[in-house]
């Protein structure tokens, strides 16, 4: 094979791991607009705002290395992701007839991590995706149409806002890492 060839194989990898790895984080820029009810469009969002979010709670969960506290959380949010994914599924099919395909939850990066290392990246991702979701899930309490949706967004507002100070305590107390 000759250099050129390598040289544009390489180009076209790299893009490709761009594009798969930039995925996730489009979802997070908020609800897209279009022409779509809002409430169907916050469900497919929220549905793959968990997904991502999984792919980090999931290895947290599992990893042995970690401090148990920690992976308690993990495996509790991991909990109620899969309970709240499943009612919001279920309600795209009752109220839209849509059905959203099943991702392949391959873990993040930080998968790979260990201890404290894997903790610090954990906290610094997690916190930077619940961030993100914040704005929306507001948003979510005031515009759903459907009662049962604003309730959700109601109940993961405050939810949100407890995980997010329990993962700032634990940073600032193990890695005085405090804002």
């Amino acid at each position: 094979m000759n250099l050129g060839r390598i040289s544009w194989l390489l180009l076209v990898g790299c893009a490709v791991l761009l594009t798969v790895g930039c995925h996730g984080h489009e979802i997070h820029a908020g609800i897209p607009s279009g022409p779509e009810a809002y409430d169907e469009r916050f469900l497919k969002w929220l549905v793959n705002h968990h997904n991502d979010d999984d792919r980090m709670i999931g290895p947290c969960a599992k990893n042995q290395t970690i401090r148990q506290e920690l992976r308690d959380f993990c495996a509790s949010v991991d909990q109620q992701h899969r309970e709240r994914v499943e009612r919001m599924r279920a309600w795209l099919k009752d109220w839209y007839g849509e059905e959203l395909p099943r991702t392949d939850n391959i873990p993040l990066w930080l998968g790979g991590l260990k201890g404290p290392e894997f903790e610090r990246e954990f906290f610094k991702e997690y916190e930077h995706q619940h961030s993100d979701a914040a704005e929306s899930i507001k948003e979510c309490s005031r515009k759903a149409t459907h009662a049962e949706l604003r309730e959700l967004c109601q109940r993961i507002a405050p939810r949100q806002a407890e995980q997010s100070q329990q993962l700032k305590r634990w940073r600032c107390e193990w890695f005085k890492d405090c804002e």
